[in-house]
């Protein structure tokens, strides 16, 4: 059920909010520095929002995505930067890096965009090519967000989108303990419910936001 965003369907004002880098990458980028560790995965880097952040900062970042639009989109931009071409397409089920390969990994607003089954293949990878004591960054949806309708679901957790950018797209929503559960390799160092309102206020989401470290 896997499909990729069609980034062709958002408005030009919805493209900017995409390329701005998230709050919580800064606050992550810190404690890279502090923890001395500068290789990053961004896995489902849609337009560049945080790669291209993290390239400007000086960490040394590769990344995949699902959508071919985005993938030479953000190649095109690292191209212009001078800076190697390091997006791949993939899906985040198929993940091609190598065993251990990364100091720390980026999956945000990202995992939770498919049924529980992918959501766990995904983090599979993730564990996998992270090195010891490697930092996760990630995000899941809240089933305390407004978008989550049991009545909706496809199986325990899981909704499809019916319009907008992400029709035909599934949603898993979690709580607390599923969380702890996904992550039950990691040392979560920090974990933060999230409820923000956006589109002037129209709109409303929620959204768990984890950092956390493998064992």
């Amino acid at each position: 059920m896997l499909k990729a965003w069609d980034w062709r369907a958002i408005s030009s004002k919805e493209r900017e909010y995409w390329l701005t880098p998230s709050k919580d990458v800064f606050e992550f980028a810190l404690h890279l520095n502090r923890h001395r560790q500068r290789r990053v995965y961004d896995l489902g880097c849609g337009i560049g929002r945080n790669f291209l952040f993290l390239v400007e900062t000086g960490f040394d970042v590769s990344g995949s995505d699902y959508s071919l639009d985005a993938v030479n989109e953000v190649n095109r931009r690292l191209e212009h930067m001078k800076y190697p071409r390091r997006v791949k397409h993939e899906s985040m089920v198929e993940i091609s890096e190598p065993d251990e390969s990364y100091d720390a990994v980026i999956a945000y607003n990202v995992v939770y965009h498919s049924t529980v089954a992918d959501m766990k293949k995904a983090l599979n990878h993730v564990y996998r090519i992270l090195k010891h004591e490697g930092s996760l960054l990630i995000t899941f949806q809240s089933k305390r967000s407004p978008s989550y309708r049991k009545d909706e679901e496809t199986e325990p957790g899981t909704i499809v989108r019916r319009d907008g950018p992400e029709v035909g797209i599934p949603h898993h929503f979690v709580d607390r303990q599923e969380i702890v559960e996904l992550l039950s390799g990691y040392r979560i160092m920090e974990l933060s419910h999230v409820e923000h309102e956006y589109d002037e206020l129209k709109c409303k989401g929620c959204h768990f936001v984890v950092t956390a470290l493998k064992i």
